[in-house]
């Protein structure tokens, strides 16, 4: 090379040196790319990159996104430490701040690590605070291929077997789902990385009223995502796809005789559309969604929650009093109406095209109404970036793209229909992409022109056919394809006004078929598409850490545990044991309810940045689940001293407690587990002190950890 370079004449090297400079500056100014290696070690959070860039409630992808597929990372870089292990067909994926055990390709994977960088921006926006050790610790999730899969993966964690579409599990601090469709997909992924990024901050949201639990979940994976431009929009109010909250929150909400918010948000398990409803309330002006923040971070900062007495004095001083906070709510309430009503089967949205997703050919059609024809706009019109490049075509008040998925499917078709408030059909068109001819026809109010009844259109038409609306000066409906007219007809004046207060109707036979409807918009630079707003501009913060457990006195690490000894009926029974049979005889064998016979189990622990002290898992250390059991552990504490002390406990459900065999006191409860829920005063000894726990469990995960202070 240096030789060649050599034989260069200067007016050769320059075009070189040229050459390259050109070369640069293309990969200087490169679309974001997704860059995937494959890693011996695994990298460390803050060495991978995450190009991400917000405005308001939308984040994109702005340069570069490191995926690593990797070993396990160790149990100091995942908030869930060693709870997740490997699995037979499974991979380590990693990104930033996130950490992926899967079964899916590449691509897939890659796809959700994206999706889920996006989302984390929102998160710290929303609640104002990052978990603790954010620097250098990712969220851990299971993605599997399939409920099958995922059910494999639980039981190599020792982690309980669950049928819904996915979980955040306490304790364990990470979130197990499996994929299903693409819009499913991201739904669940955004819903259980909230629950954990939540779970992260706090250690516990048991202690929430009901609509900050779900509701703040459901309302921040209510989004819109544009695959094409690397965007993401979450708390979307107002969108396409099924799980439309509003519309169901405002139909609960009515058929409950318009409520006060106070009467709403106190309920301890509402409804998911009244919990989105009371979310989208809180945060729906730029003066609610600052309030919002405050309130979040009064509620979880530092990891403790004070309860719903706490929430109850921040909603009153945030939001002017009940009161005021009731009529705003009332008012609100009664002033909003969805742009989208599912009518059949599904849809996706995809930024602002919305697409059919899975009809079947012996099932009804995908169905849909659209927004109101020449709709003012406003709040919940169109809540996410829309395309500030597109200028509607002149004298042109409404136009509709129809693009047809690829290749083109034999005996597919989509209908347009403009229909009146009372479910009349004012206009219609439909359209076939059949492998040897297309057709189209018209009908305005009931009455067919048959002049333009049927239209040869390509037999591989796929996309620039649009429905053009004019209900100006010479009101008409044209079909066209890109810039040439293939039909068009003109409307009376008696059916202009109809028309103007009409809905679109949409309606697909296929997967795949896309719609896209643009609205004419006066500005300054013409008759543009509105580029769409949030309530309030996300601004650049430096998000603060919650603060590290207080690992204050001694951890107790090296337990012992002895059962599981099943309760009579599987029922959650508070059963009395002689316990001295258990007392200081280390070396016993004991005889189980199922006929076998155990002695005590030496435990490993856990180690998680969020917990004060190591955690057992109760069933990885029996080999298999235990609901509804009792089982026994106990300790050695070594005291210096003869003095009284506190034992801080983080259990599941019910515990009783013994120190040198004498009781200390005890819980009975079914509770999930949660750091330090249990503190008992206690008496020590100087020298070795034996402390020794009755368990009683229900169901679902099993864990321990404890204190002395």
């Amino acid at each position: 090379i240096m030789q060649s370079l050599a034989s260069l004449n200067d007016c050769g090297r320059k075009w070189l040196c040229f050459a390259f400079s050109f070369l640069f500056l293309i990969q200087l100014h490169a679309a974001p790319s997704i860059k995937v290696r494959h890693e011996r070690s695994c990298p460390s959070p803050s060495s991978m990159a995450a190009e991400v860039e917000t405005d308001g409630r939308t984040s994109w992808l702005a340069g570069r996104l490191d995926v690593a597929r990797t070993k396990r990372p160790p149990a100091e870089m995942l908030y869930c430490g060693d709870f997740i292990g490997d699995s037979v067909g499974f991979s380590w994926f990693l990104s930033r701040h996130f950490a992926i055990k899967s079964d899916l390709d590449e691509a897939s994977v890659s796809e959700a690590l994206l999706l889920l960088e996006l989302a984390y921006p929102q998160l710290e926006a929303i609640f104002g605070v990052s978990p603790v050790f954010s620097d250098k610790t990712r969220l851990a999730i299971v993605y599997a291929s399939s409920r099958n899969a995922l059910k494999r993966a639980m039981l190599d964690d020792d982690m309980h077997v669950f049928t819904l579409g996915g979980v955040m599990q306490e304790g364990y601090s990470c979130a197990y789902l499996y994929a299903g469709t693409p819009y499913q997909s991201r739904y669940i992924l955004l819903h259980e990385t909230l629950h954990l990024f939540q779970y992260c901050i706090s250690g516990n949201t048991r202690g929430c009223y009901g609509f900050f639990v779900e509701g703040v979940a459901d309302f921040f994976s209510s989004h819109v995502y544009n695959p094409s431009k690397k965007m993401l929009t979450v708390n979307v109010a107002d969108r396409a796809p099924l799980h439309n909250h509003l519309a169901k929150g405002l139909e609960e909400w009515r058929s409950l005789k318009n409520p006060d918010f106070s009467s709403l948000y106190s309920n301890p398990k509402p409804s998911r559309g009244i919990s989105v409803l009371l979310c989208a309330f809180l945060q729906s002006t730029p003066s609610f969604e600052s309030a919002w923040f405050r309130y979040c971070n009064g509620i979880l900062w530092r990891g403790e929650l004070t309860g719903k007495e706490r929430s109850d004095e921040l909603l009153l001083e945030l939001y002017g009093g009940a009161n005021a906070i009731d009529k705003r709510f009332g008012s609100w309430a009664r002033s909003i109406e969805p742009s989208y009503r599912l009518l059949t089967r599904e849809f996706d949205q995809e930024g602002e095209s919305i697409v059919s997703c899975y009809p079947a050919s012996l099932q009804s059609p995908a169905s849909m109404l659209l927004p109101y024809v020449n709709s003012s706009g406003g709040d919940f019109v169109c809540d996410w970036p829309s395309d500030d490049n597109y200028i509607c075509p002149e004298g042109i008040d409404s136009k509709l793209d129809i693009k047809w998925n690829v290749p083109p499917l034999t005996n597919s078709f989509a209908n347009i229909s403009f229909v009146s408030s009372c479910g009349k059909t004012l206009l219609e068109c439909a359209l076939t992409n059949a492998s040897t001819v297309g057709l189209a026809f018209y009908t305005v109010n009931g009455v067919r022109y048959e002049n333009m009844s049927f239209r040869r259109l390509s037999s591989r038409l796929q996309e620039g056919l649009s429905l053009e609306l004019s209900l100006s000066s010479s009101p008409s409906v044209s079909l066209r394809h890109n810039d040439s007219v293939i039909a068009s007809v003109p409307i009376d004046a008696k059916a202009v006004s109809d028309l103007k207060s009409s809905r679109i109707k949409i309606s697909a036979s296929m997967a795949g078929i896309s719609f896209r409807l643009w609205e004419k918009v006066k500005s300054k630079s013409g008759d543009k598409l509105p580029t769409g707003h949030r309530f309030a501009t996300t601004e650049k913060t430096d998000f603060k850490a919650t603060a590290a457990p207080d690992r204050s006195g001694s951890t107790l690490t090296d337990w012992y545990v002895l059962g599981p000894f099943a309760l009579p009926n599987g029922v959650f029974t508070n059963l009395k044991y002689n316990v001295s049979q258990f007392v200081g005889r280390d070396d016993e064998i004991f005889k189980l309810s199922d006929g076998s016979f155990s002695p005590w189990i030496a435990c490993e622990v856990n180690n998680t940045p969020l917990a004060s002290a190591p955690i057992v898992n109760l069933p990885r250390a029996f080999g298999r689940q235990a609901n509804y059991s009792v089982a026994f552990a106990r300790t050695v504490f070594e005291s210096a001293i003869d003095c009284k002390a506190t034992l801080v406990l983080g259990v599941t459900d019910g515990v009783e407690v013994f120190v040198n065999g004498e009781r200390a006191g005890e819980i009975f409860s079914q509770r999930e587990w949660k750091d330090a829920n249990s503190h008992f005063d206690i008496k020590l000894k100087r020298g070795k002190n034996e402390i020794l726990l009755k368990l009683t469990h229900s169901v679902g995960v099993w864990l321990l950890n404890g204190r002395v202070i």
